[in-house]
């Protein structure tokens, strides 16, 4: 039998093995890089594109707005800053050194413009924690409260409007747009309506709405409008019902002032 010549695989193939091992390395190095730069980006927490604070000694009233990625607060103390970047209302916030009661700040920012009110309260957080090296943590306590709910004989309330413009939160006698029900649970006490306890949203209620409350100042039906519950009920379809339950209170640990502060 004719024997056939033995081929010699091409010098070439080698290097080739050597190149693609070192491709298929550089390419596992890549890829682990690009998944820790992923990680690294997605544990950092939220920014504002732009933010300012300085300190307020000359307004008179306090007022925020935040509408279309632009935040605007205006004569808050630090207590009232910690409410608003947690979402819990300012009477849940607890301790502090005394001028987080008594310095005014004014604060403005910019996040894209279609970040949402709670991606906002995330970038404020991380914004006040930059700015006084702010600690906090949170704890229950058994405390007297009102539960907002659903009357049994249906809501009444009307959501918002899915393209509507404008800054939201609660005006005037409690003149709402675009609320939550946790933040119209917090309005109900913060206006003075006779509530002097945490209000809990019990509704289950999702989304926004706009309500206007007409209700008496102090805790009598009076000439300016009914009693609070009397109001809540007939013009809201909702009730207020006084239990106990487990508060989650925010609790300032230690806050640094800021530069130029007193």
């Amino acid at each position: 039998m004719e024997s056939r010549p033995t081929i010699s695989p091409p010098r070439f193939v080698p290097r080739l093995r050597l190149v693609l091992g070192g491709l298929m390395k550089t390419g596992t190095a890549i890829l682990l890089w690009v998944l820790s730069a992923f990680a690294q980006t997605a544990d950092r927490p939220p920014t504002f594109e732009a933010a300012a604070i300085k300190i307020d000694s000359i307004s008179t009233s306090e007022t925020g707005a935040y509408d279309h990625g632009r935040l605007i607060i205006r004569w808050a103390t630090l207590r009232h800053l910690v409410s608003s970047a947690y979402d819990t209302p300012v009477e849940r916030v607890r301790g502090g050194p005394k001028w987080v009661d008594t310095t005014r700040f004014d604060v403005s920012a910019k996040a894209e413009e279609t970040a949402s009110e709670a991606q906002a309260r995330l970038m404020l957080r991380t914004f006040l924690t930059e700015q006084f090296h702010l600690h906090v943590h949170n704890e229950d306590q058994s405390e007297r409260v009102y539960l907002l709910q659903v009357d049994p004989h249906g809501s009444k309330l009307q959501e918002s409007a899915a393209d509507a413009t404008g800054p939201s939160g609660c005006f005037g006698v409690m003149t709402c747009r675009k609320v939550t029900m946790a933040t119209l649970a917090r309005a109900l006490r913060a206006h003075d309506t006779g509530i002097d306890v945490p209000v809990v949203d019990e509704t289950g209620l999702k989304g926004t709405y706009d309500v206007t409350l007409k209700v008496a100042v102090g805790d009598a039906e009076n000439d300016s409008g009914p009693a609070i519950f009397r109001a809540v009920r007939e013009q809201l379809g909702l009730k207020l019902q006084a239990s106990k339950r487990p508060v989650n209170f925010l609790v300032i640990d230690d806050a640094q002032p800021i530069s130029g502060q007193n």
